[in-house]
């Protein structure tokens, strides 16, 4: 089922999915400094790494702490894989960005193959709900809209799951 629009809200953060289908236009680039200034303006943004390339995570986290939590899976794609992600999950799996008030939901590797997996799993009914609306709901949460002031996705040049998934 198709939740219903929710408009944007005073005292609720908007959610930004930066898209554009060609690869190496600064999708990436733009995300990461739209946080940047966010997070300078005493602003406390979420940056949402939904690309395969895993460049917003590696601008914004350093090797070992991408390697620590690629070692214990804790990124977005967990987001994409659970039929009823929540908001404490959104905020169990986050990693703070060193020297800011941002926060990142890093990706791995393995993005790609749980982006086709669960998609196949929806379209041969392997699952009741809507996969396009698992990361919606999560980041609609009242935990992640109290804990942030603005949501920031950088999407992958396609038009897969992934984006369609930022853009609902």
């Amino acid at each position: 089922q198709v939740p219903r629009f929710r408009p944007l809200t005073h005292g609720k953060p908007p959610i930004v999915a930066v898209v554009n289908l060609k690869g190496g236009v600064g999708k990436t680039t733009l995300t990461a400094n739209l946080g940047a200034v966010a997070s300078h303006m005493g602003l406390k943004p979420l940056l949402v790494d939904l690309d395969y390339q895993n460049s917003l995570s590696a601008l914004a986290l350093p090797p070992q702490v991408r390697a620590d939590i690629q070692d214990r899976e804790q990124v977005v794609r967990k987001l994409i894989e659970s039929p009823e992600p929540t908001g404490d999950d959104v905020l169990a799996l986050m990693q703070r960005i060193e020297n800011t008030n941002g926060f990142v939901l890093a990706t791995d590797e393995h993005l790609t193959s749980s982006e086709m997996e669960v998609m196949a799993r929806w379209l041969t009914g392997g699952t009741t709900d809507d996969v396009r609306y698992r990361l919606r709901n999560a980041l609609h949460s009242d935990e992640v809209q109290s804990a942030f002031d603005l949501i920031l996705i950088d999407c992958p040049p396609s038009v897969g799951e992934l984006t369609q998934t930022a853009l609902t």
